[in-house]
């Protein structure tokens, strides 16, 4: 019997049906679901960047000074051009990651209340993907895991290893893989 699900997502389109998948799962067993999202210290990616404007989380705009940067507000998309390239570099990973993860997570928790799941949480975490993934269910205490088959970084997927086949490989507890 599943008594705690978890779900992780990155906000492509797999990643949504993973939700829409585990909020179906909860809401039928009357399990608790935890939502997370895994960013890591890479760059953005090209996806993630995308994404970020897609749902304006950086727009044009005036330059806001850099300790008023708040993940919940976009940015202006020059925010970056007038500091040091690592600065800019590690500022930008750093507030993407940040605000697309919350803003991935806010909109699954929303999905996942309107789906009748009425123990509901979430989480944004750091690290490598599978990993994190894993420990967190194992800490957690989750006995299932739903996730999608590919996600916002493909290409790095198919030449490193997809973050779905390492954790259907080690995680301890049932994985449901979404296509």
């Amino acid at each position: 019997m599943t008594h705690s699900i978890l779900v992780a997502t990155d906000g492509s389109e797999t990643g949504a049906r993973a939700i829409d998948c585990a909020v179906e799962l909860a809401a039928s067993l009357g399990a608790p679901l935890l939502i997370i999202h895994v960013s890591t210290n890479e760059r953005p990616s090209e996806g993630l960047r995308q994404y970020a404007e897609t749902e304006h989380l950086v727009d044009p705009g005036p330059l806001p000074p850099p300790s008023s940067a708040d993940p919940h507000e976009a940015l202006p998309l020059d925010y970056w051009e007038g500091l040091a390239p690592d600065e800019a570099e590690s500022g930008a990973r750093d507030w993407l990651s940040v605000a697309v993860g919350e803003d991935i997570v806010r909109r699954a928790v929303d999905c996942a209340r309107a789906g009748g799941v009425s123990d509901v949480r979430s989480e944004v975490l750091e690290g490598e993907p599978a990993g994190a993934i894993i420990d967190h269910a194992l800490s957690r205490g989750a006995d299932m895991i739903v996730l999608g088959s590919r996600g916002l970084g493909a290409l790095r997927g198919v030449l490193q290893g997809s973050v779905s086949r390492k954790v259907v490989h080690h995680a301890p507890c049932t994985v449901v893989v979404v296509r």
